[in-house]
């Protein structure tokens, strides 16, 4: 048996050698050289379609929540805004002073409780339902809890009075005040002033006033600024005179009263200045002096300084024989010795020549010698 198998094996390898040949020589016969099998090699720039492959996502997608729309406007600015829900505040907005927007948020779907505060102002809150994709408006209307006041003129910068508030110097707008009654006076220098009560005896009630001041006429304010000269408010006299001169720089009168204040401030150039351009435009300048016609009189006499732009002219009700008048060009002599005010010249009393020389007794000593001396020129 064992043969047997011998037999059939070696006839398999036979086989197998044959089959081996045949296709080294082509199947017919001949002998071919061994062909090298072809290998693929990939490009880099032509990556194979088997290199890539879909990776799938085994993660689960997370939801998005569920969100709504409200649109909030408030009647008033400078107010405050805040959203809570639960109880929980999730966002305070501050309004600016003149909205003139809505204020949009986006909010998960639920209940929130919106509340609006301003100082003066009633707090109001509001409860709104946000639903999926669904847009709400709300609108706060904020009661006041005092009056409300405004003033304004045609004049801007008019100072306005009112009564247990104060002083103010620009319009007044929208001012929260205390229900009652208010007295209100409007002025500006150079105007008639005015005065109004309002009352404002319920909260929330808005008065608003327009008050038209009327111009004063140039006497007037002239004979105020004199005044004030006269109880030494330079700076308001100063003020009403600078008001008139303003259109017409040539007013004599107006130049005048800008000298006195000049003169009173021992400010001897300015003040030399505003009489000259006053009595040269047919104004008179006018001073209380005290006046020692001899220099052996006991005691000094009172007087007026008066000076146009012709003549120098004393009076005194106390000697009449000192009223004469020194014309320019007979003024000889104005110097000051020791406390007094020299001043000599020609003068005409009652048709007959004198030369008087008197001594002038005054504060204003050296403005006074320095006119007398541009004028004579």
């Amino acid at each position: 048996m064992c043969e047997g198998l011998s037999k059939i094996a070696i006839a398999v390898m036979l086989i197998v050698v044959s089959a081996t040949a045949a296709t080294a020589q082509g199947g017919g016969g001949r002998s071919e050289s061994v062909r090298i099998p072809t290998v693929a090699v990939e490009r880099p720039d032509r990556p194979s379609k088997r290199s890539f492959k879909t990776i799938r996502n085994s993660t689960p997608k997370i939801p998005l929540p569920d969100m709504g729309r409200v649109a909030i406007k408030v009647s008033e600015g400078e107010s405050q805004l805040q959203i809570s829900r639960d109880g929980t505040p999730i966002e305070t907005i501050n309004i600016p002073e003149r909205s003139t927007s809505l204020i949009i948020r986006k909010l998960d779907v639920g209940s929130y409780t919106i509340a609006a505060k301003k100082p003066g102002f009633h707090d109001e809150t509001r409860v709104v339902e946000i639903e999926k994709n669904q847009g709400r408006r709300v609108s706060i209307d904020l009661r006041p809890k005092m009056a409300i006041l405004s003033v304004a003129s045609n004049v801007p910068d008019a100072k306005i009075s009112i009564a247990n508030l104060g002083d103010f110097e620009r319009p007044i707008e929208k001012a929260l005040v205390k229900p009652g009654s208010y007295q209100i006076k409007i002025s500006r220098r150079g105007y008639q002033s005015r005065e109004v009560t309002v009352n404002l005896k319920t909260a929330g009630r808005e008065e608003r006033l327009n008050l038209i001041l009327e111009p004063l006429r140039v006497d007037a304010v002239l004979d105020l600024a004199f005044d004030h000269i006269k109880n030494q408010k330079l700076a308001e006299a100063e003020a009403l005179a600078d008001d008139v001169l303003a259109p017409n720089p040539q007013h004599a009168r107006a130049n005048l009263a800008l000298g006195f204040v000049h003169l009173h401030r021992a400010e001897n150039e300015k003040a030399v200045d505003r009489i000259l351009q006053a009595v040269g435009n047919g104004e008179t300048f006018s001073l209380p002096v005290t006046v020692r016609v001899e220099p052996t009189d006991a005691k000094t006499l009172a007087a007026n300084l008066n000076l146009d732009s012709r003549v120098l002219r004393f009076e005194s009700p106390e000697r009449p024989g000192l009223n004469f008048s020194i014309p320019a060009s007979g003024l000889d002599r104005a110097d000051i010795e020791s406390d007094a005010l020299i001043i000599a010249g020609r003068a005409d009393y009652h048709g007959r020549p004198i030369t008087p020389r008197i001594q002038v007794y005054t504060d204003h000593l050296e403005t006074i010698r320095l006119l007398l001396s541009e004028w004579r020129r």
